[in-house]
């Protein structure tokens, strides 16, 4: 007599076999012959299954369970109907038993290998050939605020606002720098300052400097302010500073207020844009 024993636990054998993915025609009255030939053949096939769901619908999968005795095993199917002659076989595919996943297995989509079968398109479709577009490197832009600066020299007098740097006092030019961290291969194309500079006697220059490991520091691009009511933006596209493991960037940025205390000249953001890694484009 069967019977229940609580606190027992119960050990499943796991189940193994090979999953296969099956795309059905397209015609929905048709069924699915799907056939295995033998362990070591390539040639002896026996069909295994007749599956009648799934036809013209996408792909599906079926799972042929059986011990996990490493042998391979090739596979084909066809369409078939009562009453017509079945279609071509598909190309066979080949596989080894694995222990088969408890959760759902993906399917995979089309293969890119040869369609054994013949296709059927409407009259009123077109069929178009793909080709290889573009190729490029991919562009991102980095922006540092002014709280990324600091002074570089002892006796420097700043002041941070929300979002902005100003000098503290009008009697010398500070300078401010700030270290740029990018990715090894990265290639830097453009450099960007956002400033207030209103008045002529105050001054906002940014300088980029790329520096060896040996700390040998090279000049690469120069962005100077010009005074202009409002905010300003100006940058440089002439740059192409390709970032090795040798080297590294830092903006030096000389200001000078116009007057003791006053906001004139600000820094608000610098930019930096870089090429890295590539991409293709195709359809």
């Amino acid at each position: 007599m069967a019977g229940v024993t609580a606190g027992r636990p119960v050990f499943l054998r796991p189940r193994t076999g090979i999953a296969l993915g099956l795309y059905p025609s397209s015609d929905p009255t048709c069924d699915l012959e799907l056939q295995r030939a033998d362990p070591g053949s390539t040639v002896t096939f026996t069909p295994i299954v007749r599956l009648g769901v799934g036809s013209g619908q996408g792909a599906m999968q079926y799972v042929d369970q059986m011990p996990q005795d490493n042998l391979k095993r090739f596979y084909r199917l066809r369409s078939v109907k009562d009453g017509l002659a079945a279609s071509a076989f598909t190309n066979s595919v080949s596989a080894k038993p694995i222990v088969i996943p408890n959760g759902p297995i993906a399917t995979p989509p089309l293969s890119g290998g040869k369609i054994g079968v013949s296709a059927w398109f409407s009259s009123l479709a077109n069929i178009n050939i793909g080709s290889q577009g573009a190729t490029g490197s991919f562009k991102k832009t980095l922006r540092f605020g002014a709280i990324s600066f600091i002074p570089s020299a002892l006796g420097t007098k700043w002041s941070y606002g929300i979002g902005t740097l100003v000098p503290g006092s009008s009697a010398n030019a500070f300078n401010y720098r700030c270290q740029y961290p990018l990715p090894i291969g990265a290639i830097v194309y453009r450099l960007a300052m956002a400033f207030k500079r209103t008045l002529v006697a105050s001054t906002c220059t940014l300088k980029l400097y790329s520096i060896s490991t040996g700390g040998v520091a090279t000049l690469q691009a120069t962005l100077t302010g010009g005074a202009a009511a409002g905010n300003q933006v100006i940058s440089t596209s002439s740059i192409m500073i390709a970032i090795s493991a040798a080297d590294y960037l830092i903006a030096d940025l000389k200001m000078k207020a116009a007057n003791a205390g006053g906001n004139d000249a600000t820094l608000i953001y610098t930019e930096l844009s870089y090429k890295v890694g590539n991409y293709l484009t195709s359809y």
